[in-house]
């Protein structure tokens, strides 16, 4: 089992990896953020915090996307974080 001082060292070298991509117009930025949410940081390290962007004829708007779900690597949690965005996108049309 992971000390909460490793964990916390793990967590601290991949918080600031962060991925940005344009999906059918819309921008999205995946960053990974700790899982602390969940109370077993041992099966659940990283969880995404999702912000697309919607380009609008006045502007823009950025809104947060939920997700519950958390992956056990940093690459994982970025792959992860573009797929969901992406359905996310997707569902609005």
């Amino acid at each position: 089992m992971m000390s909460t001082t490793q964990y916390l060292a793990a967590v601290d070298q991949t918080i600031m990896e962060s991925r940005r991509e344009v999906y059918k117009g819309w921008k999205i930025l995946v960053e990974i953020s700790g899982a602390s949410r969940y109370e077993d940081a041992s099966m659940c390290m990283y969880a995404p915090r999702i912000v697309v962007t919607e380009q609008l004829s006045i502007g823009f708007r950025e809104l947060d996307v939920a997700t519950e779900h958390c992956f056990m690597t940093p690459a994982q949690c970025l792959q992860g974080g573009m797929m969901i965005a992406r359905d996310f996108i997707d569902r609005r049309g």
